[in-house]
C-alpha cells in the first residue's frame, strides 16, 4: 500500500478520534462579571464545540439583557423608563423579587438599587459611606409593593430603580445547566463560586465551603444531581475604611451593611433558589432564618462568622 495513503488513512483515524470519541471537557470565560467554569463529562470534541457556541451566546444575550450597568439592558431601561414591556425572563426575576421581598418583610427588597447607588455599590468605581442625608433619601426610595405586573407592561415607581443581582447570577446558572443537561450531558455548571451539578446515577458532588477570611475549607458539601449551592459573603463587593469593612448586603432599614455573619451559603433545588435565599438569609441571620425555615425551599444553610464558626440549618 501506499505510504501516502497509510498516512492519510492514520490521520483520518485520529482525526475522528478526537472530533467523537467522548472524553471530558472544560470551558473557562468570564460573563456577568464573574469567571464561569463548565466542566463537561463524557462527550466528543464536535458536542463541546456546539454546547460552547449555545452557552456562550446564552450569556452574552443574558448580559446584554439583564445587566445593571449597560445602557440599553431591559434592567436599565425599566429603570429609566420606569415602564417595559414584559419579558418572560425580567419577569421571572421580578417576581422572584417581590416574593423574597414579602417573605422579609421588606429587610430584602428587589427595588433597593438607590441604596446601592449611593453607596458606589452598582459600578463599584469610587465606593464610598454616604452622606446620612443620601442615605435617608435612598431609603425613602425603597419599596417593592409599588411594583406593578400589568397585563402588557410592568412598572415601578417615579424615584424607583431595581437591582436583581441577589439571584440573576442563579437564573443564568440555570439556564446554562438546563441547555447542557437536555442533551443528556454530566456536567458542573460554576460562575462566580456558585454552581449546579448533575450526572445520571447516583454520584455525589464534593463542594468545599470556602473561610470567609482565610483559604481553608470550613465544611464539605455532598452535592446530589440537579442540586445547586450558592453563597453571599461580605467580601464580594466591599471596601475599607479606617479598618472597618463595609459591603454590599445592606439592610434597607438602616442602610447600612449587615454584620450578623460573613458569609451563608445555601444549597437548594435550583440555583435562582440558592442564589437568592443565601442573600436573604445573609441579610435575616441565623436565628430568623432558623424560625421562618418552613417559609423557604432550600435544603441546608451554613453561616460563618469572621472566625470561621458555623452555624448549620437543614430542612429536608
Amino acid at each position: 500500500m501506499n505510504k501516502n495513503i497509510i498516512y492519510i488513512s492514520i490521520f483520518i483515524l485520529a482525526l475522528i478520534l478526537l472530533l467523537f470519541i467522548p472524553k471530558d471537557h472544560e470551558l473557562i470565560f468570564q460573563t456577568s462579571g464573574s469567571f464561569a467554569n463548565i466542566r463537561l463529562y463524557h462527550l466528543s470534541q464536535i458536542e463541546k464545540s456546539i454546547l460552547e457556541k449555545d452557552i456562550k451566546s446564552l450569556c452574552r444575550r443574558y448580559e446584554e439583557e439583564f445587566s445593571v450597568n449597560i445602557k440599553n439592558s431591559l434592567v436599565s431601561k425599566l429603570n429609566t423608563d420606569k415602564s417595559i414591556e414584559k419579558e418572560n425572563n425580567l419577569l421571572k426575576l421580578i417576581r422572584t423579587g417581590i416574593e423574597f421581598s414579602k417573605k422579609t418583610e421588606g429587610v430584602y427588597d428587589i427595588t433597593a438599587a438607590p441604596l446601592l447607588d449611593t453607596w458606589g455599590f452598582t459600578d463599584m468605581i469610587s465606593p464610598e459611606i454616604p452622606d446620612p442625608e443620601d442615605l435617608m433619601k435612598a431609603l425613602m426610595k425603597i419599596d417593592y409593593t409599588k411594583i406593578k405586573i400589568g397585563a402588557r407592561k410592568i412598572t415601578i415607581g417615579k424615584e424607583q430603580s431595581i437591582d436583581p443581582g441577589a439571584f440573576s447570577k442563579g437564573l443564568l446558572i440555570d439556564k446554562i445547566y438546563n441547555i447542557i443537561v437536555k442533551r443528556g450531558i454530566e456536567c458542573i455548571v460554576e460562575i462566580g463560586g456558585d454552581m449546579r451539578v448533575f450526572s445520571k446515577d447516583d454520584r455525589v458532588f464534593k463542594v468545599g465551603i470556602q473561610h470567609p477570611r482565610r483559604s481553608d475549607v470550613l465544611k464539605i458539601l455532598e452535592l446530589k444531581s440537579t442540586m445547586a449551592v450558592a453563597t453571599s459573603g461580605d467580601y464580594e463587593r466591599c471596601f475599607d475604611k479606617n479598618g472597618k469593612k463595609y459591603h454590599h448586603l445592606l439592610s434597607t432599614k438602616t442602610g447600612m451593611p449587615v454584620r450578623y455573619q460573613a458569609s451563608v451559603s445555601v444549597v437548594a433545588d435550583s440555583c435562582i433558589l440558592a442564589d437568592a435565599q443565601s442573600t436573604v438569609f445573609f441579610l435575616m441571620g441565623h436565628d430568623w432564618v432558623n424560625e421562618h425555615k418552613n417559609n423557604f425551599e432550600f435544603r441546608e444553610a451554613i453561616f460563618a462568622d469572621e472566625e470561621g464558626n458555623i452555624k448549620i440549618i437543614k430542612k429536608k
